[in-house]
């Protein structure tokens, strides 16, 4: 017999981690998957976010003390860099499809 069970997972801070947690709770040959909220686009960027800033902010969070909130900064600068590279890509991509 085969169950799909679906939830959502309000703890965890990463998606590995949640993956993990539930495995945990359902076995390990449990088949686990993270996705995001929902099928929004908006929810699957704030996913992939998630997804890139976590891992560092928590090193930051727990390693640098008082130096946290300048190297949120950098960290912060880094994704929005990346991401606004990806939009120009996206932009560049658009206009070439129009031309």
């Amino acid at each position: 017999m085969k169950l799909i069970a679906k939830f959502h997972d309000l703890d965890s801070f990463t998606s590995e981690e949640a993956v993990r947690r539930a495995k945990d709770s359902l076995g390990e040959f449990a088949e686990v998957k993270a996705y995001p909220s929902t099928p929004d686009p908006w929810d699957n960027i704030y996913f992939a976010i998630q997804e890139l800033i976590t891992a560092d902010q928590l090193d930051l969070i727990f390693d640098e003390g008082a130096l946290y909130p300048e190297k949120l900064k950098v960290l912060r600068g880094t994704i929005l860099s990346r991401l606004e590279d990806e939009l120009d890509e996206v932009i560049r991509d658009n206009e070439k499809k129009v031309t």
